[in-house]
């Protein structure tokens, strides 16, 4: 491509998706037409990104376009976005999804981002030798953005965080891999997040805090998992002039709101602000192998909301609470591993569900007995599987009858009963 014509290069003026992919020996690519809606680029050798225009006179002419999706993928020798079609301000509001990721030696992303007043989702992905750009600190993304995931991009980490503030449309927020993230944006940040639904929050391994996400009012859901300082932070000493137990009386009445908290220690639970929460619908626990009872205070705090609970990895658990039969809301309890487990509490009267799978081989043959404490403890239940014995109503099915059955034809049987 080094002396041919800009007319040879050109792509069909109505080309709308253009994907590359393996093509290791690829250099370039010829300007993209304005009518281009989709551009895949995958494990391509490409040193930089192709604009868009049409040639007129041996000159690049821009005109208007249609909204435009990218994913570049595995581009080892794209080391800039600038000068490339992310890169023209004149189509800047043009995008609407930004996926970049595994680009090992991309140094800098575009100065463009924040005028991109279409952008939706933007998706930045093990790109770890990003820099900061000049002057783009707090007014890197615009406040269209509704799904933002930040995932190992080196040093734009935290301009990135920085631009949250601005982002009251956004409704997802992913961090992985963020070593260089400590904290959590303050509460004056949150406020502003009046859209944000979801947050996922993984292998960040410096985070040791929550920051000001107790003033968000609610969350839909929250899944933090694989950050270790934030447990290590749980059994720090409190530093002088922090908050009282009397202050988290009253942060009780007005705490974050979370449908799903989904967490892999049970330790968690502790943190701020993820102690003080009275009103979860859904709680799982991923790896639950040195909890021996459950997290009763948490538990008893959200017992008129709780509906949904898991447990995984649930191998030194010895024992579930008498408290589990105050759980009034409650409606499903899953439990993985429980091998220690050898007997079970009186459980609430608006359990559907019990699921104690891999679980200790007395416990699944108590409860087989008709009239023993433990099948009385399970008649009841709509469903149950301990082990690999399945009741309906405490009547022992096959396996394949347990899963046919509805849940209509489950509310019909218990009228009957």
């Amino acid at each position: 491509m080094s002396s041919t014509s800009y007319m040879e290069l050109l792509l069909p003026s109505s080309l709308e998706t253009l994907v590359v992919k393996h093509c290791q020996g690829l250099r370039e690519l010829p300007i993209l037409p304005s009518s281009l809606v989709y551009l895949k680029i995958i494990d391509v050798g490409l040193t930089k990104l192709p604009v868009i225009g049409t040639f007129c006179n041996e000159t690049i002419e821009t005109k208007s376009s249609k909204c435009l999706d990218i994913q570049v993928c595995s581009c080892p020798s794209l080391t800039s976005l600038e000068g490339s079609l992310i890169d023209q301000k004149e189509y800047s509001k043009i995008f609407r999804d930004i996926h970049i990721s595994n680009c090992g030696h991309l140094q800098s992303l575009s100065s463009t981002f924040e005028q991109m007043n279409g952008l939706r989702r933007l998706y930045i992905q093990s790109c770890p030798m990003l820099t900061i750009l000049r002057d783009t600190e707090d007014k890197l993304l615009p406040s269209s953005l509704t799904d933002l995931t930040i995932w190992d991009c080196g040093d734009m980490e935290r301009p990135l965080l920085g631009s949250l503030q601005q982002l009251t449309n956004v409704s997802s927020l992913q961090l992985i891999h963020c070593s260089r993230l400590v904290s959590l944006p303050s509460a004056d940040v949150f406020k502003n997040l009046r859209s944000l639904k979801d947050i996922y929050i993984a292998n960040c391994e410096n985070l040791s805090s929550l920051g000001g996400l107790g003033s968000i009012p609610s969350l839909c859901l929250l899944s933090i998992a694989s950050c270790s300082y934030l447990e290590e932070a749980v059994s720090s000493p409190r530093p002088e002039g922090s908050a009282s137990e009397d202050d988290h009386l009253v942060l009780h009445k007005n705490s974050l709101t979370i449908n799903e908290l989904k967490i892999d220690l049970p330790s968690l639970l502790l943190v701020e602000p993820l102690k003080n929460l009275c009103h979860t619908r859904k709680l799982e626990i991923e790896d639950g192998t040195e909890m021996k009872s459950l997290p009763e205070q948490w538990l008893l705090q959200n017992k008129s909301s709780l509906q949904y609970l898991c447990i995984c990895k649930a191998e030194s658990l010895e024992s579930l609470q008498p408290c589990m039969q105050d759980l009034s809301s409650l409606e499903q309890l899953h439990l993985f591993g429980a091998r220690k487990l050898r007997s079970l509490p009186y459980l609430p009267s608006s359990l559907q569900y019990l699921g104690i799978k891999e679980c200790d081989s007395e416990l699944e043959e108590k409860s087989r007995e008709n009239g023993s404490p433990e099948w009385n403890k399970i008649s009841i239940i709509p469903r149950v599987q301990i082990g690999k014995s399945c009741f309906i109503l405490g009547k022992k099915c096959r396996k394949r009858t347990y899963k046919r059955l509805s849940c209509s034809e489950y509310e019909k049987c218990h009228r009957h009963r």
